[in-house]
């Protein structure tokens, strides 16, 4: 599957109840102000850094074209014709998703690379959004 160079997409798993401020804040500033909202990202310095910051509450990861398309379609984000406008300014449309079909597979407390389900978890956040759209 092709990789769409430099797209990140963000996923919030946890929900509000006590978050400290600078976490609900930093992703206000990310538009995932709910559960199960899914933002697509530029990869840039800023928006990892905020990813890094808030990773106790999202899980997040580089997504393929195949994935990016059809979570577009089923989603209603708009197509642009220019893909390399998606690439440099992400989707502004916040997507809500399904909870995943089948489950999580980990805890939602813990991180990805220790048998959870939050932080970054690379390739495999397209495996996440096809159980969820």
């Amino acid at each position: 599957m092709k990789k769409v160079k430099n797209m990140i997409a963000a996923i919030r798993l946890r929900g509000k109840v006590k978050t400290p401020k600078k976490t609900e804040d930093t992703l206000k500033m990310l538009k995932l102000k709910n559960v199960h909202n899914c933002r697509i990202l530029p990869q840039d310095k800023s928006h990892k850094g905020m990813l890094k910051k808030v990773e106790g509450y999202i899980t997040w990861g580089e997504i393929n074209q195949e994935t990016l398309e059809e979570l577009m379609e089923k989603k209603g984000a708009e197509k642009p014709e220019d893909m390399e406008k998606i690439e440099e300014e992400g989707i502004d449309k916040i997507l809500k998703l399904h909870p995943p079909k089948g489950g999580y597979k980990g805890s939602k407390k813990q991180p990805y690379n220790k048998g959870g389900e939050l932080g970054y978890r690379g390739e495999d956040i397209n495996q996440l959004i096809q159980k969820m759209i």
